[in-house]
């Protein structure tokens, strides 16, 4: 936890506040003009974007409409695709 009056052992040209999507991508651009950078974050890197929001909901979207797909297939009759025919493409 930080305390007040606790001083750094190094000396930083930017210090980021959130480790999250715009937080790392400051720190990637800062980096890029060779700048000096610390992130503060209270919870773990990449923020609720990464762990909770966007990912995940775009994965399960993904995954949803893929379900979608197979059983409209499977419905208009068409072959089944088997695990071995896909890997082998």
């Amino acid at each position: 936890m930080f305390r007040v009056g606790v001083r750094l052992k190094k000396d930083y040209d930017l210090l980021i506040i959130g480790g999250g999507s715009a937080g790392l991508t400051a720190a990637r651009f800062a980096r890029q003009l060779e700048l000096t950078v610390a992130i503060v974050e209270k919870g773990r890197l990449g923020g609720d974007c990464t762990w909770s929001g966007c990912v995940p909901s775009k994965t399960l979207l993904r995954a949803a409409k893929s379900t979608h797909a197979i059983r409209e297939q499977r419905a208009s009759g068409s072959p089944r695709l088997s695990r071995a025919s896909i890997s082998s493409r």
